[in-house]
């Protein structure tokens, strides 16, 4: 098959072989690259395949297949992930006051690793309920200033509290759903 058919045939088949891969899959991101990746093992193989091989049923094939491979994958790497939070669901109520401890340890590292300024504008801002406008007439910086140092303490927090935050999500659901 020579570069100018592999492309037309591309060109053809791509969308509908990513619709079939999304029908499976259910992710348009995981398909997109499912259907890349049968194009590619697809030209490859080209030269080895029998005479008779049609393109078309191949590649639909290989997307069929490439897709239940890909869900095979996905039930092997959430099933444990749904175990755990299983676990962590009907564990008692004793868990929720660790998991908040843990959240509590991740948020003062986080704080920590602050600048002094940011460090007390965060806290002024979030513990004492103050405005960004008292801040900077309180720390006599301007109101940009204190929009930057809220922007990068929450940038920080947020990377300490990411492994955090189905963690969180699981205790506020806990708390709403024992109420």
């Amino acid at each position: 098959m020579d570069p100018a058919h592999f492309e037309e045939l591309f060109s053809q088949l791509y969308g509908p072989l990513c619709r079939v891969s999304f029908r499976l899959v259910r992710d348009k991101d995981a398909a997109e690259d499912l259907v890349q990746e049968v194009f590619i093992k697809f030209w490859q193989r080209v030269e080895f395949l029998d005479s008779d091989t049609i393109p078309k049923a191949y590649l639909y094939k290989s997307v069929y297949n490439a897709s239940l491979n890909f869900l095979s994958e996905q039930k092997k790497v959430i099933k444990p992930e749904q175990e755990y939070w299983n676990s962590i669901e009907t564990s008692g109520k004793a868990d929720d006051g660790l998991h908040l401890e843990n959240v509590q340890a991740a948020i003062e590292s986080g704080l920590e690793q602050l600048p002094p300024v940011c460090k007390t504008v965060f806290i002024m801002s979030r513990n004492d309920e103050m405005s960004y406008k008292e801040i900077a007439d309180s720390l006599d910086i301007s109101l940009k200033t204190v929009e930057a140092h809220m922007s990068k303490a929450l940038r920080v927090l947020r990377k300490h509290l990411i492994l955090f935050l189905s963690t969180i999500l699981l205790i506020i659901w806990t708390s709403i759903k024992n109420s």
